[in-house]
């Protein structure tokens, strides 16, 4: 049987060759001693290994070994960190499917490691590079400008800002906790990145929301003062309650 052409376009199902002939690679699949293609594209032959693969015609691109990605913290194993890849570090731009990416312990830092729990959080944002891209996402944050750039209070889930090196605070209630923290710590790019954990409000919309919280309920200026409607039982047996609302005038509202 002839090699097959590289400029040829093979279909998924066309026989490519025999297994005693080639080794099956990445994008064909090896049936009844036969080779057969994965993927529409075209194949290539490693004529020193006598591999054959399919390079996909319109292929999905796989994040590049040394590239800096950031990505969210999923789960954290006795050895291993899981995350979701999120956007390129350089471009800010989203990684297609959003990957799962693999920290292992002897990945995370310099130093050694005794849990990764005291170095991380579920929820952490990671700049991380990656070591290996295909077939699993491989990453590591060793190095002073990789780990932790964005974290939330273990506690109330507040925003920690750096207090000095690992140590983080968070502006809500003071806790102080323990991170693997980047160098760019709170100065990333990219918006995504800076979404809650479960796609949530901006940064600046989220900031005043949790001043909200802590100043009590906000009224409109316009509902103060007896304005709509409330239910007529709400307040029944309270005469100071049931009387109607003094007449305010333009000096007793308050400035648009």
């Amino acid at each position: 049987m002839s090699e097959p052409s590289e400029e040829r376009l093979v279909l998924p199902g066309d026989l490519l060759g025999t297994a005693e002939e080639y080794v099956p690679g990445r994008g064909t699949y090896e049936y009844n001693g036969q080779v057969y293609a994965a993927l529409m594209g075209h194949p290539h032959i490693d004529a020193q290994n006598r591999t054959v693969t399919v390079h996909a015609l319109h292929e999905v691109p796989h994040l590049a070994e040394g590239e800096v990605v950031y990505a969210r913290i999923e789960e954290i194993k006795s050895a291993m960190l899981v995350t979701t890849v999120l956007t390129h570090a350089k471009t800010g731009r989203g990684v297609p499917g959003n990957p799962e990416g693999t920290v292992h312990i002897s990945k995370a830092k310099e130093s050694y490691v005794e849990e990764l729990s005291g170095e991380f959080a579920i929820g952490d944002i990671l700049k991380a590079v990656v070591l290996q891209g295909y077939p699993v996402v491989k990453l590591s944050t060793q190095g002073p400008e990789l780990g932790v750039i964005l974290g939330r209070c273990t506690d109330c889930h507040g925003i920690l800002t750096h207090a000095s090196g690992n140590q983080l605070v968070c502006s809500r209630c003071g806790r102080r906790e323990h991170r693997k923290v980047s160098r760019d710590y709170g100065g990333h790019k990219g918006g995504s990145v800076e979404e809650e954990p479960s796609g949530g409000r901006p940064e600046g919309e989220r900031h005043h929301r949790d001043r909200d919280d802590r100043d009590g309920p906000r009224r409109h200026p316009r509902r103060e003062g007896g304005h709509g409607h409330r239910d007529e039982g709400e307040h029944a047996g309270n005469p100071s309650r049931d009387r109607p609302a003094p007449e305010r005038g333009p000096a007793d509202l308050p400035p648009e």
